[in-house]
């Protein structure tokens, strides 16, 4: 697993990561400055609108009709303390690698901005788990062993 940031004027532009199973994606970066604490969604598109690794900022989604109904997955996270809140894989694009892809870009934003490392605190769904368990070494070792069962996010799906 590789990634390659490219970061200039202090915004993530593209995000890289050699997953060749894993779908191809692009993403809207979208700052949430007026949540306590600040915090950030990452979401991701699979269409092929934009090269591997693209990072769009709100106004660029919006100016190229960029449309939430065609996400495939999203990635919450506090950027100032790197703490995960909620990661989101629609159901009918799970077991493809798309949460272990998005986990790997989020980390790489943070590595690139000088931020802390991402990290939880243990409270998942089972899919979190197995989200988890997938994450390469570097990753999985930032993440608290799980200590609280939480309900899947879309209860019918596996």
């Amino acid at each position: 697993m590789a990634a390659r940031v490219d970061l200039a004027g202090g915004r993530v532009h593209a995000v890289e990561v050699a997953m060749p199973a894993a779908p191809h994606c692009w993403y809207v970066e979208l700052p949430e400055p007026d949540a306590t604490p600040p915090a950030a969604t990452l979401v991701a598109f699979s269409d092929l609108r934009f090269p591997e690794g693209t990072v769009l900022d709100a106004g660029q989604a919006e100016a190229a009709g960029v449309s939430a109904a065609h996400q495939v997955a999203a990635f919450r996270w506090w950027p100032g303390s790197g703490l995960v809140h909620q990661i989101y894989v629609g159901a009918e694009h799970r077991r493809r690698g798309l949460a272990v892809k998005l986990g790997l870009v989020t980390f790489g934003m943070q590595v690139a901005r000088g931020l802390p490392h991402l990290h939880d605190d243990g409270r998942r769904t089972d899919l979190g788990e197995t989200w988890r368990q997938a994450l390469p070494e570097f990753m999985s070792a930032t993440m608290a062993e799980r200590s609280e069962w939480l309900p899947p996010m879309t209860p019918a799906a596996v």
